[in-house]
């Protein structure tokens, strides 16, 4: 597909994840209890927690792109274009040098989990604050490339399914 038509197609997914992330928001009794599951480590719901607090992105957010980029401390995936993703969030070495400006070094976005999560966070913030909306600036926390935006946005819908069918076989509050 020709780049000049991604738009409509992400467009096209952003119609199924938005009405998601409402569902999420507005029929769950508290956003907190459906941003995480109980299996989720406890250390890294404390680091999203605060990480979402401090640069006021949504949890469910963080988790959806935890869950979708799937990598973990100390780890390192190189890519295609020379750039290579770093952590549980993969943050992309192409922010380093704007991260070495704070004092934060590659070290420890590789290997402090809460690093890893608030550098991520800072990344979804300063693209939320520049697109105004969650689905872009999901797709732009993964690449500026519309081609690779679309297959991110399917990963996300798939991780915002998951998280929505293991909430679902939770018992409800007050049941046994």
């Amino acid at each position: 597909m020709d780049d000049s038509f991604a738009w409509p197609y992400v467009l096209m997914i952003c119609v199924r994840l938005v009405p998601v992330l409402l569902a999420i928001a507005f029929l769950l009794p508290s956003t907190a209890a459906a941003d995480h599951r109980p299996n989720d480590d406890p250390a890294t719901a404390a680091c999203i927690r605060e990480a979402a607090q401090r640069f006021q992105v949504p949890e469910l957010a963080l988790w959806v792109l935890l869950d979708v980029e799937a990598g973990k401390l100390g780890q390192v995936s190189t890519n295609t274009n020379g750039t290579y993703d770093i952590g549980p969030l993969q943050v992309n070495s192409w922010w380093l040098p704007k991260l070495a400006q704070f004092g934060i070094t590659e070290d420890m976005v590789t290997n402090n989990l809460c690093i890893n999560i608030g550098v991520g966070a800072w990344i979804l913030a300063k693209e939320l604050d520049r697109h105004k909306d969650i689905p872009r600036a999901i797709a732009y926390y993964h690449s500026p490339t519309p081609r690779h935006q679309r297959r991110y946005l399917g990963l996300v819908v798939g991780a915002i399914d998951r998280r929505l069918a293991s909430r679902a076989k939770e018992p409800l509050a007050g049941n046994p």
